[in-house]
């Protein structure tokens, strides 16, 4: 499964190679219906999303089988690089966002009748300094006035 629809493949588009990419993006680049709604594609998400088909370490164009799927201790599935996986990424930023909406109201809701930064209003404008420094970070450099 992962070596037909997440291998990447070079197309010659008027004897010029396009960039790469394998099948799920270029179904979904091309709305391509018949594809995406298909069991093996919807199967090879699947496996994606819940991590059991990982990128490879060394070649991040590649996937591979996790190789803990089957382990059921829980501090066999806490790895830092366990974070490529798209599950754990969502939760992370919906986390973060539940996160920042906490502060926000907490920091709106709070009469402050010195008018100085409290501790959560810092804790709000770190955390966006923060946000703001990490995506202008993930801007690729080109596309930077």
């Amino acid at each position: 499964m992962q070596d037909v629809l997440l291998q990447r493949f070079a197309i010659s588009v008027n004897g010029e190679q396009a960039h790469t990419s394998n099948v799920i993006e270029r179904a979904v680049d091309t709305h391509c219906l018949l594809v995406i709604t298909s069991s093996g594609y919807q199967k090879c998400i699947n496996y994606v999303w819940l991590g059991w088909l990982c990128q490879d370490d060394s070649t991040p164009s590649r996937f591979v089988r996790y190789e803990n799927e089957t382990n059921t201790d829980l501090w066999a599935h806490w790895d830092p690089a366990r974070m490529r996986v798209p599950r754990y990424q969502n939760a992370l930023q919906m986390a973060l966002s539940i996160l920042f909406l906490v502060l926000y109201t907490i920091a709106i809701n709070t009469i402050n009748q010195e008018g100085d930064i409290d501790v959560i209003e810092a804790f709000l404008y770190l955390f966006t300094l923060g946000f703001v420094t990490v995506s202008l970070a993930m801007i690729p450099k080109q596309q930077i006035p």
